[in-house]
């Protein structure tokens, strides 16, 4: 066997320049819903973040919704009073 069957094909992720626009967008807009509404819970708060990062995976992919969740809930929960967990968020948000 030839070494270049063993190896591994790496698919790349190309977004267009509208695909970049949207998940811009959408990054703020899942910030905003993240910091403007919040309801404190016994584990820390809901907010309305969440349903921003479902509706935009659901209409613009799972790429464009995956980057629109992590990043903009990251930034979006900066400002609340949880400062230990914002990375461990940004990352959970991420792997949705």
């Amino acid at each position: 066997m030839s070494s270049s069957t063993n190896a591994v094909k790496r698919e790349s992720i190309h977004l267009s320049m509208t695909d970049f626009c949207m998940t811009a967008v959408c990054m703020a807009l899942t910030c905003i819903a993240t910091m403007l509404i919040q309801i404190p819970i016994p584990l820390g708060y809901a907010h309305l973040g969440d349903s921003v990062i479902l509706i935009t995976a659901y209409l613009f992919g799972p790429v464009v919704g995956a980057l629109a969740g992590g990043i903009g809930s990251g930034v979006g929960s900066t400002d609340t009073s949880d400062k230990d967990n914002n990375a461990a968020h940004c990352l959970l948000y991420f792997s949705e």
